[in-house]
């Protein structure tokens, strides 16, 4: 682990102290509504890569936890971490700050931003610090990047992307430039450098963490654990490199399977009604080679092994490089538990027994020890996998009312139900979703997922006129969401009026629901937009667009209902 990844500049963050759910792999409270006054923890099976935003602003903290957070960004804050750290040592301090609760705009992150133009961009092109230490600090600077501006500056996460690359070996790992065998350490990194980047919107070739993922299941010990430097003896396996492994594994797989062709007995494969939007869209035409089942062994033996072995500043260098990586495998397992430990007060009473004044150290120095202690305590991985979900159209929330976008796998992902499904017929699914004094709304949805699932089209198209009236007239945002979703799935262009006219929602997520209904049913992945974040001359022409397409499929019907 280098020594070399790097804040005291302005303002407190604001910090929120409401009482929050565990968060797991979409645990996000918003407003409440009558689809989900409790958000549901779903584990979901991706299919389509559409967009969505969330910030570090919308995690609350666990109020415990807030003391510690407020006096460690302190400490990132001096001009020691900002200023004279390493650049890598600082860019992960301003990503502990952003992940803490700060904006973007924090003079502390921004403060970082001119370092890292001034000092690795010349004209577009990224010239990374030489040795081992630019392999960590590029990775940090996709992650810090891909975080705080994934808009304004994915050209240059692009050009960290297109390095890391480079310099994949051929194995399938990254480590050293003079070392060809794999660094655990280095690997973890660089895969959440481009998972992250990825979600901001880069380019990573599926084939960057199917090979990633073949060589981490190789350097698996028979007892679950991973080691620094697999193949040498003197690196003994550890709680931090076993996080590692696992975190890594669960973002390889994560990527991967929205991309694998089904297999008889799959549990976690999507429904068969499912259909590509674009059979030239570069997501689709890669097969992937780690077999799922080698992948889903080894995340259950490591993950055994931190449970049976995480104990707090045992065997690590840094207890807090160890308990970040807890944190991240956690958060992507969507767990409270790790073999059974509560590994979240495991770790907080082990920071705040060492770190009362804010200022956390072991190997490493104090700046880097400190941000992870942050990022550990404010539970950072949580943000990062609501967006990837997101971006993979998996596990993503109806207005962060604890439905995903994409409900299609909502009760299949590993043999998990994420709502208790209501039997009966559609029709009584339906007249829950229209009143208004509802309660088991969530179980509605999950009932008529369940039906579309073994039915196809076919069971959502005879209520395509009550569907319209609720995307039209509901006063819950959480319902037309639900609606615009189901009028999708009827693959039926008559539903193509209704859902442009949705385009002008007040709600962003109902926008961004329609936008992908559209795109499915047109089978055009790029489709008219409107953009994730959009103004309303946006929707507008997103709108007119829309329309002038559906002209000319269906030029008798484009006044619609």
């Amino acid at each position: 682990m280098s020594a070399h990844l790097g804040l005291m500049i302005g303002v407190d963050p604001p910090y929120r102290a409401a009482v929050a759910k565990q968060p797991g792999r979409s645990t996000v409270l918003v407003s409440p509504t009558r689809l989900g006054t409790l958000s549901l923890p779903l584990v979901i099976a991706g299919i389509l890569p559409l967009g969505g935003s969330l910030s570090a602003q919308e995690i609350d903290l666990p109020p415990k936890a807030v003391p510690l957070v407020q006096r460690g960004v302190a400490t990132l804050r001096s001009s020691t971490s900002i200023i004279s750290a390493p650049l890598g040592e600082s860019a992960l301090a301003a990503l502990a700050i952003y992940k803490s609760g700060a904006p973007a705009d924090d003079p502390a992150i921004q403060a970082v931003l001119r370092r890292l133009d001034n000092d690795h961009f010349r004209n577009g092109v990224y010239y990374p610090e030489g040795g081992f230490h630019g392999i960590y600090a590029s990775g940090v600077y996709a992650i810090l990047l891909s975080n705080v501006a994934p808009k304004e500056r994915l050209p240059q996460i692009q050009t960290i992307v297109n390095f890391l690359l480079a310099i994949q070996k051929a194995n399938g790992s990254w480590d050293y430039p003079e070392r060809t065998t794999g660094d655990m350490s280095v690997t973890q990194y660089v895969i959440l450098g481009l998972w992250e980047a990825q979600t901001a919107g880069a380019k990573v070739p599926p084939a960057a963490f199917d090979r990633c993922a073949s060589w981490i299941v190789s350097v698996q010990y028979p007892s679950g654990a991973w080691n620094y430097k697999p193949g040498e003896s003197q690196w003994p396996p550890t709680v931090s490199m076993t996080a590692a492994g696992v975190g890594s594994l669960l973002i390889c797989r994560d990527m991967l399977q929205p991309l694998r062709k089904p297999e008889q007995g799959d549990p976690t494969l999507i429904s068969p009604h499912l259909i590509p939007l674009d059979t030239t869209a570069r997501r689709e035409r890669y097969t992937v080679r780690t077999p799922a089942s080698a992948i889903e062994e080894a995340i259950r033996k490591g993950s055994q092994w931190i449970g049976a072995n995480f104990i707090p500043n045992q065997n690590d260098k840094s207890p807090y490089y160890a308990m970040y990586g807890i944190e991240r495998v956690a958060a992507l397992l969507d767990s409270e538990l790790i073999g059974g430990k509560p590994w979240y007060d495991t770790g907080f009473e082990f920071i705040q027994s060492r770190g009362g004044a804010g200022s956390w150290n072991s190997e490493y120095g104090v700046t880097c020890n400190t941000a992870w202690a942050v990022m550990f305590l404010s539970k950072a991985t949580v943000i990062s996998a609501a967006k990837a979900r997101r971006a993979l159209g998996a596990g993503t929330l109806i207005g962060g009312r604890g439905l995903p976008r994409n409900l299609d796998g909502m009760t299949i992902s590993q043999g998990r139900i994420a709502a208790r499904a209501m039997s009966g017929a559609v029709e009584g699914m339906i007249a829950v979703l229209e009143d208004p004094t509802a309660l088991n709304a969530e179980e509605a949805v999950a009932g008529l997922v369940r039906q579309y699932q073994t039915g196809g089209p076919e069971i959502l198209r005879p209520f395509k006129d009550r569907l319209r009236r609720l995307l039209r007239d509901d006063p819950d945002p959480g319902i037309r969401n639900v609606a615009a979703w189901a009028l999708s799935r009827t693959e039926d262009l008559d539903v193509v009026p209704a859902l442009i006219q949705a385009l002008n929602d007040e709600d962003n997520e109902v926008i961004l629901q329609a936008r992908d209904g559209l795109r499915l049913l047109s089978r055009k992945l790029e489709g008219f937009g409107p953009p994730d974040i959009s103004t309303p001359e946006e929707r507008a022409d997103a709108a007119a667009k829309w329309t002038q397409w559906y002209r000319q499929v269906r030029p008798s019907r484009v006044s619609g209902r």
